[in-house]
């Protein structure tokens, strides 16, 4: 989806990319995977980010150390996901 995954400090720690395939999954095992995604981590997004300036990136490292509710990190992070659309 592009949207960011976050650790329960509300930190982001990488960007879903794909989802498991349910039909394969479900062929292999005979069981329906819930909630099964895959990420990037930010370790390698962040040198990418930072070589593209047209993106606008703005790369902010948190030194949070309490562990907030999910309610919590949601709404903080709500106002910095934004969608980014790429054309060939």
């Amino acid at each position: 989806s592009g949207g960011p995954l976050l650790n329960n400090k509300g930190e982001v720690v990488g960007v879903l990319v794909a989802g498991m395939s349910e039909r394969r999954f479900f062929g292999k095992t005979g069981r329906l995977p819930q909630n099964v995604n895959y990420a990037v981590k930010t370790v390698y997004l962040n040198p990418l980010l930072q070589e593209v300036p047209e993106l606008g990136a703005k790369i902010k490292h948190s030194d949070k150390t309490e562990v907030q509710t999910l309610d919590k990190v949601a709404n903080e992070a709500l106002p910095s996901v934004f969608l980014v659309e790429t054309y060939r």
